[in-house]
C-alpha cells in the first residue's frame, strides 16, 4: 500500500536540511525540486536529491544540495510520490523559516535613515539626500525589496537604469547625480552593517559607469583660460554701474571669484566682519546654501574650507568699493555682496541689503553668457558660476602653481576635479615641451 505521510526519519532529515538553510538573501521563499538518484546507497535503499534555489550574499545563484534516503525495496511509484511529498512538506517548512524571518522593507528602511539624519548634517544635507531618494523610490517602488535581498546585482541595475533614466535625448542622468545617489545608498548600507542587519555592503561589489564619465567630465570641467576671462571682463565692464541691467551685480563677484575660487554659496555668504583690512586678509567661514530652502551656516563645507586669502592691492581696491557702495546704498548691510536701493530688478521684493539667493546669482550667471555670445559671437557654453572656481584652477595652474598649492588655496581636502584639470594641463605641457626633444635625434639624422 502507498505510503501517505512521510516516515519520522525523512522529517528528522528535513527539519535538518532547513536548519543549515539560510534564507537572509532571499526576496522569496525559494524553490525545491527533488530528484532520482541514480545510484543507490551501499545498503541498496533509494537515494534523492534535494536542489534549493538560493542566492549567495552578492545575489547570484548558489544551489544548496542534500540527499536523503528511503527505504530498500520502495517501489518506483512509490519513489515518486514520496518526491513529491518532500518537495512540498520541505517547501512549507521553509515557508514557515522565511515567514519568521525580520525582514526590514528597504524603502522603509532608507526613509528612516534619511530622516534619522536631520539634526546630525546640515539641512541642506539632508535636502539632498532627500532629492537623491526620490530617484531610488521611482526605481524600487516596483519590487518590493527587503534591506537583506538587495544585492550587487541589484544595484547594478539600478545603476544601469540611471544611465539610461535622463530628462531629454535618452542621455541618462549625469555622472555627477549617479555617483551622488551611489554614495547616499553606500552610507545607508553601511549604517545597516552597523545595525547588524546585513553583513556586505552591496555597494562595494558595484562600479560607476566610466563608460559614462568622459563626457560628463568635459563639460564638469569646462573654465575659462586667462584670455576668455580677460575678454569677458572686457566687455562685462561696461554694465558694471549700469543698475538697469542685473549684470552689474555680477562684476566684481567674478572678479573676486577667478581671484580666490571661493564657491558660490561662500561668496554670497562673505560679510564684512570676515575682512580684515588691518591685517591683509579675508576668512571663509561661512556658506549660504540652496536646499528645500536657504540656509545660511555658520560654517563651511569642511576643515580645508576654512581658510584665509591675502588682500593684495587689486582686492583691497575691490573690496573697498563694494565697502563704499554697500555703505552709500545698503544701509550698511553686513554682507559684501547683497542687493542695493538703486537696484531696478530687485528680485522678488528682496530688501536692499540682504544677501543674494544662490538660483539668482546661478540665472543670471546663464544670461550673461547668453547676452555676452549674441553681443560677441563668443561661445561659452557650460560655464556656470561654479565653473569660474574651475576657471581659478585652472588660471594658477598656467601660473606653474603646485596641484598642493592649488588645493590649498580653493580648499580642497580631495578633488577629482582639481586633479583632472591638472592632468589636463600636464598633458597640455608634454605636447608643448616635446619639442624641446629634438636634440635627441640630431646625431641619428646627420648619420642618415
Amino acid at each position: 500500500m502507498m505510503n501517505k505521510v512521510l516516515s519520522n526519519e525523512l522529517m528528522v532529515s528535513l527539519n535538518g536540511i532547513v536548519n543549515k538553510v539560510d534564507l537572509a538573501y532571499e526576496e522569496v521563499v525559494p524553490e525545491v525540486n527533488v530528484y532520482t538518484n541514480n545510484t543507490k546507497t551501499s545498503s541498496g535503499r533509494t537515494r534523492l536529491t534535494i536542489v534549493i534555489g538560493l542566492h549567495d550574499a552578492v545575489g547570484y545563484p548558489d544551489r544548496a544540495r542534500f540527499s536523503v534516503s528511503l527505504p530498500k525495496d520502495t517501489s518506483a511509484k512509490e519513489v515518486k510520490n514520496q518526491r513529491k511529498m518532500i518537495e512540498s512538506k520541505l517547501s512549507d517548512i521553509l515557508k514557515e523559516k522565511y515567514d519568521s524571518y525580520e525582514h526590514h522593507d528597504f524603502l522603509k528602511s532608507l526613509e528612516l535613515f534619511v530622516a534619522s539624519k536631520r539634526g546630525e548634517m546640515r539641512d541642506s544635507s539632508v535636502d539632498s539626500y532627500e532629492y537623491r531618494m526620490k530617484k531610488v523610490v521611482q526605481y524600487f517602488n516596483r519590487f518590493h525589496y527587503s534591506v537583506e535581498s538587495i544585492s550587487p546585482r541589484v544595484i547594478k541595475e539600478f545603476i544601469d537604469w540611471m544611465k539610461k533614466s535622463g530628462k531629454g535625448n535618452n542621455t541618462g542622468l549625469s555622472y555627477r547625480t549617479i555617483k551622488d545617489t551611489h554614495g547616499l545608498l553606500y552610507g545607508f548600507f553601511k549604517d545597516q552593517i552597523n545595525q547588524e542587519v546585513i553583513t556586505i555592503n552591496p555597494c562595494e561589489h558595484t562600479e560607476l559607469p566610466h563608460d559614462n564619465k568622459p563626457n560628463v567630465e568635459a563639460d564638469d570641467v569646462r573654465w575659462l583660460n586667462l584670455d576668455e576671462y580677460n575678454n569677458l571682463m572686457d566687455w562685462l565692464v561696461k554694465y558694471k554701474d549700469d543698475y538697469s541691467c542685473p549684470f552689474w551685480k555680477l562684476y566684481d563677484m567674478i572678479r573676486l571669484t577667478i581671484y580666490s575660487g571661493m564657491r558660490k554659496e561662500e561668496i554670497l555668504a562673505l560679510q564684512w566682519d570676515a575682512v580684515d583690512f588691518e591685517g591683509g586678509h579675508f576668512e571663509i567661514k561661512r556658506t549660504r546654501t540652496k536646499g528645500k530652502k536657504i540656509y545660511d551656516i555658520d560654517d563651511v563645507k569642511s576643515p580645508a574650507s576654512h581658510r584665509s586669502y591675502p588682500i593684495t592691492e587689486e582686492v583691497e581696491d575691490l573690496l573697498l568699493g563694494l565697502k563704499k557702495r554697500t555703505e552709500d546704498e545698503c544701509s550698511n548691510s553686513k554682507y559684501v555682496f547683497s542687493w542695493s536701493e538703486k537696484d531696478s530688478n530687485r528680485w522678488e521684493g528682496r530688501s536692499a541689503g540682504s544677501p543674494y539667493d544662490p538660483d539668482y546669482i546661478s540665472d543670471i550667471m546663464n544670461k550673461l553668457i547668453k547676452r555676452y555670445k549674441k553681443e560677441t559671437g563668443t561661445d561659452l557654453d557650460g560655464i556656470t558660476f561654479h565653473k569660474l572656481r574651475h576657471s581659478c584652477c585652472s588660471i594658477l595652474y598656467d601660473k606653474g602653481w603646485s596641484l598642493g598649492e592649488v588645493q590649498q588655496w580653493l580648499g580642497h581636502e580631495d578633488s577629482e576635479v582639481t586633479k583632472r584639470i591638472y592632468l589636463h594641463k600636464q598633458e597640455a605641457w608634454k605636447d608643448s615641451k616635446a619639442q624641446d626633444l629634438k636634440f635627441l635625434w640630431k646625431k641619428h639624422n646627420e648619420v642618415n
